[in-house]
């Protein structure tokens, strides 16, 4: 299956700015690239399924330059378009329907292109929720089975939304299920018949904003975070057929105006609690690759850990204690387990070692599966709560 294919960053337009684009007909060029930064070109005059998020917690809907490009080719295209809401229960706002353009002269044509165009942008500015709460993922899949079901098939869905529901088959208020693995949720969905091999099937599926379009109450997001949640978001895409590709786009602004309110999605703290206890996980930057104890990202976790191993630097009286534990799923066997969790609490222990802490004063414990929680229920792998237990817990003591 592809990549995920990465999109430079946007930045998305006022809403005084967007009705002049949209009214002015303007067409802006796309700037995807691949994993290699090969230009992508938009398929010329493809159909689009919008899906846009309308709830709280998220800044007033708009449509970023990438957007706007490929609304302008569908409608000079005289393709379908159709718009879906995300909210506590999503809903079309306009199922698919061909842009027809009208007018006898290539100006009157133009005209037509301008206001088909504005209409939907229009749509999408002027939308509200009429449910509280968000649900991405359901908006998604009700947008795939609008796309399939147009006259004729739509096969690219661009979401602008940031993904951080809190109903639906994805609660990301549920600790832990933002450091979940991508696969454990995937199984999940599967097994709970939220997902197949065919529900994105043939669709390019664009997730713009993911973990950054936020506003009031909802915390930014460390840049870890949001990595997991795109990680999660792709991966569930890939494996029910579809393409997945990355939009960044950090957005601000007025928030989405309503009262019906969206629970917030905890942040992680993106520091080490100095004289407390810190759950170093899936999440945070100090990560590890699957089964292994190599960090994911090794810059990230010495910033990360760079100002613990100056409190703990000899001479300080400070301690440290690491306690690495494992989920109930991936490995063989209870040594395997130990064994892991060991290798990832030495791990860290050398990365503050070679930061400048003593390493006299410092500890590491790998303890395997503990059940703290426990992460299945009739047999069944919990993915948030195995999320919880993958991790390495550091207490730093004066």
């Amino acid at each position: 299956m592809s990549p995920v294919t990465p999109r430079t960053p946007g930045q998305a337009l006022s809403r005084a700015g967007l009705l002049a684009v949209l009214a002015g007909g303007m067409i802006l060029t796309g700037c995807a690239r691949t994993a290699a930064s090969a230009p992508v070109a938009l398929l010329e005059g493809e159909g689009v399924e919008i899906v846009v998020g309308t709830h709280a917690n998220a800044p007033a809907p708009d449509l970023p330059p990438q957007v706007v490009a490929q609304v302008a080719e569908a409608v000079d295209a005289e393709k379908f378009i159709g718009v879906i809401a995300v909210e506590g229960r999503p809903r079309e706002l306009q199922r698919p329907l061909p842009m027809s353009v009208t007018g006898d002269t290539p100006s009157a044509r133009r005209q037509s292109d301008r206001v088909n165009t504005a209409a939907v942008g229009r749509l999408v500015l002027d939308a509200t929720p009429a449910t509280r709460g968000a649900d991405l993922l359901g908006a998604l899949v009700l947008a795939a089975k609008a796309a399939k079901a147009a006259a004729i098939p739509i096969h690219r869905l661009v979401a602008i939304d940031n993904g951080l529901s809190d109903t639906g088959p994805l609660d990301f208020t549920t600790p832990g299920l933002t450091d979940a693995d991508p696969s454990d949720v995937v199984s999940t969905l599967k097994r709970t018949h939220v997902l197949d091999a065919h529900t994105f099937e043939g669709l390019s599926v664009d997730l713009v904003g993911l973990g950054t379009a936020v506003a009031a109450p909802q915390p930014r997001l460390p840049q870890a975070q949001v990595r997991r949640l795109e990680a999660i978001y792709a991966a569930i895409v890939r494996a029910g057929g579809g393409a997945p590709t990355i939009v960044p786009l950090v957005r601000a602004g007025a928030p989405v105006r309503t009262s019906l309110p969206v629970r917030v999605v905890p942040a992680d703290s993106g520091s080490v609690a100095l004289g407390g206890t810190t759950a170093l996980g899936d999440g945070s930057s100090v990560a590890f690759g699957p089964g292994t104890a190599v960090f994911r990202d090794a810059a990230a976790a010495r910033t990360l850990l760079r100002p613990v191993a100056e409190w703990l630097r000899p001479g300080s009286g400070h301690r440290a204690v690491l306690v690495g534990t494992t989920s109930s799923a991936g490995t063989s066997s209870e040594a395997a387990d130990l064994a892991l969790s060991q290798a990832r609490a030495d791990a860290v222990k050398d990365l503050l070692v070679e930061l400048g802490a003593d390493g006299a004063r410092v500890t590491a414990e790998g303890k395997g599966y503990i059940a703290q929680p426990p992460d299945r229920v009739d047999g069944v792998l919990d993915p948030a709560k195995a999320a919880q237990n993958r991790v390495v817990r550091i207490t730093t003591i004066r």
